[in-house]
């Protein structure tokens, strides 16, 4: 399995435009590189989405609880 994708969108596979998937320490640069691709407004939108799911996840374990 191979750690660098083409960052071409039309997928040339040239291999002088790819970046790697991870750093040495194993943090996924393709996260950092879409998060940095969103505006601060788009990036608390997904920050609200990841809460609500939280919430709904504690709710459903509170409930299958009783």
């Amino acid at each position: 399995m191979s750690d660098e994708r083409d960052t071409n969108e039309g997928g040339t596979g040239d291999d002088a435009t790819t970046l790697p998937l991870v750093n040495e320490d194993g943090v996924d640069l393709t996260l950092i590189r879409w998060s940095l691709g969103l505006t601060a407004t788009e990036r608390l939108r997904v920050l609200e989405g990841h809460m609500e799911f939280a919430e709904m996840v504690r709710t459903a374990r509170r409930d299958a609880a009783r």
